[in-house]
């Protein structure tokens, strides 16, 4: 049986080495470079084609009625279809 001051288990481990500073650097660069890309990203899906096709898009604004300016509603099934989607039903046991 061992005594209780007998646990030797060799020597100390090696320190770690240093992580070189253009490697730091390159990891900084391409941290900011993958933010200024997703910040400069338009906001939805089909916003560079309304800025493309402003004049266009005036024209159609100004040719509806004041009261129907809004977005027409989407399909009647989309919102169910993204919930099912989202959160979709778990079989009951």
């Amino acid at each position: 049986m061992a005594t209780s001051g007998s646990h030797s288990h060799g020597p100390p481990p090696l320190p770690e080495p240093r992580t070189p500073a253009w490697l730091t650097a390159l990891g900084g660069l391409l941290f900011v470079g993958v933010a200024v890309c997703w910040a400069s990203r338009p906001t939805e899906p089909g916003a560079t084609e309304t800025k493309a096709t402003t004049g266009t898009a005036t024209a159609t604004a100004t040719a509806l009625p004041a009261g129907n300016a809004s977005a027409p509603p989407p399909p009647a099934g989309a919102a169910s279809a993204l919930q099912r989607a989202l959160h979709p039903r778990r079989p009951a046991h």
